[in-house]
């Protein structure tokens, strides 16, 4: 019977290596899982192009904007996600923020009933700046807003949007 020469030393370099190699493995996995889950999320809440820089006061002053969601996908006639309806209000940026040239998005998570009334809000996210004044802005203009509401097989629905709200100085 014949055997393969077996070096010690050889055998726990390889070893060592492909442990290493397998972490790096494991490390990549899990960061391709989190820029996934990251694309994905923002993709949901991906906005339109249409009307993002209109000001808020009438003093042509940097303004808050909010972006429309975007549809998710053609559904047939009958069906269709809330949509907002025209002449709803933007948030105002609050002047001593404005000031201080503090600027951010805040994300906000509406529960629209069967009318296409704002009945529940919650902010779910922030970039930037994360000043509770911001928080209060968005908040105070969205409980205002009307939507078409969500269709399901020709009726209205409740549900759920998420709206994202940005502050810059410089519009």
């Amino acid at each position: 019977m014949s055997s393969i020469p077996h070096d010690q030393a050889s055998a726990s370099t390889t070893t060592s290596h492909s442990g290493a190699v397998a972490g790096w493995l494991w490390v990549l996995l899990a960061a391709s899982l989190v820029i996934g889950m990251l694309l994905f999320a923002r993709h949901r809440a991906q906005p339109l192009a249409e009307d993002t820089a209109a000001p808020v006061s009438a003093a042509a002053a940097p303004a808050a904007t909010v972006i429309k969601p975007a549809p998710v996908a053609a559904a047939p006639i009958a069906d269709g996600d809330a949509e907002p309806l025209a002449g709803n209000p933007l948030p105002d940026y609050p002047a001593e923020v404005l000031r201080a040239g503090i600027e951010g998005d805040v994300f906000a998570r509406l529960q629209i009933d069967s009318n296409g009334h704002v009945v529940e809000l919650s902010i779910v996210a922030r970039q930037g700046a994360s000043d509770p004044r911001l928080d209060d802005a968005a908040t105070d203009a969205l409980r205002q807003w009307r939507f078409r509401p969500a269709m399901r097989d020709g009726q209205a629905v409740s549900s759920v949007v998420q709206v994202p709200v940005e502050f810059r100085t410089g519009r």
